[in-house]
């Protein structure tokens, strides 16, 4: 098939250093580097799919699992910012309410 074609500059100073080391013609060159690029698209790449490791943290009955702010403020001893007074019911949750002075 024959087709024109624009070459951005820097990819025909590649292709003609190709055509040279390879000793090609610049058409074969073309072909040849098309040819690798496309077959490299159709290489599906192997990956290890992801895992994490669970971790046991016991269980705290008088907390609310659902809230993952909550949870990591108690295990780090954080404060927690919310205006949320539920919180409240929480022994050992240091808590803040950013709207009242």
């Amino acid at each position: 098939m024959r087709t024109t074609v624009t070459l951005e500059p820097d990819v025909a100073r590649r292709l003609r250093e190709v055509s040279r080391i390879e000793k090609l013609s610049f058409k074969e060159a073309i072909n040849t580097t098309l040819r690798r690029g496309l077959d490299q698209r159709s290489i599906k790449p192997k990956s290890k799919p992801f895992r994490t490791a669970p971790e046991d943290m016991g269980i705290l009955p008088h907390v609310n699992y659902d809230n993952v702010g909550e949870l990591l403020a108690l295990e780090r001893g954080a404060t927690l910012c919310s205006t949320d007074a539920d919180f409240s019911r929480f022994d050992g949750l240091l808590r803040l309410n950013p709207l009242k002075p």
